[in-house]
């Protein structure tokens, strides 16, 4: 894990602007995948209470 942490920090040294418009958009996607599950999985509940 350390050695990550390293290769983003070199990254971020590197490249800022590339590297955090990754992270920005990785992080939006899990986000997002997230949020959807959660969604899905409310109204399926809901679905079957009825």
């Amino acid at each position: 894990m350390l050695r990550m942490w390293k290769w983003y920090q070199n990254c971020l040294t590197v490249h800022p602007v590339k590297t955090q418009m990754i992270s920005s958009g990785v992080i939006w996607g899990l986000g997002d995948i997230a949020a959807q599950s959660i969604t899905h999985y409310t109204a399926e509940r809901n679905r079957q209470i009825k």
